[in-house]
């Protein structure tokens, strides 16, 4: 078992959003195999699974990383039962708990780009 803590921050100025934006918080997740750290795959126009640990047979809940380190393309985000849940544009990080025996999928728009993981198995 290991500890992971996740640490999300949002901040923005009143001129931006009508009032200050000032939001920090904090966990402390229980952890054990398997996981990953982190690790890059490269992820075509067709939807494919994004580890072989991640698909409907995983029953664990996990907790999973994803960043699209393209500066061009979109990836599409989809459960193991290809229901899309999310849009990575360039750049752009999400990190998240997912349910045991879901799946995770993930598909380029347009060309073959990098997206870059990590998950997690929750105690």
């Amino acid at each position: 078992m290991a500890n992971l803590t996740p640490r999300l921050t949002l901040t923005g100025t009143a001129a931006q959003f009508g009032s200050a934006v000032n939001l920090s918080v904090d966990d402390l997740l229980v952890v054990e195999t398997p996981f990953s750290g982190v690790s890059r795959i490269s992820i075509g126009t067709s939807e494919q699974n994004i580890s072989s640990d991640l698909t409907t047979s995983q029953a664990a809940h996990t907790f999973v990383y994803l960043k699209n380190t393209d500066s061009t393309n979109i990836i599409t985000i989809s459960t193991g039962g290809s229901n899309a849940f999310a849009t990575l544009n360039p750049g752009e990080f999400m990190f998240f708990p997912l349910k045991g025996t879901v799946g995770l999928k993930a598909q380029a728009n347009n060309a073959a780009c990098i997206l870059e993981y990590a998950y997690f198995t929750r105690t």
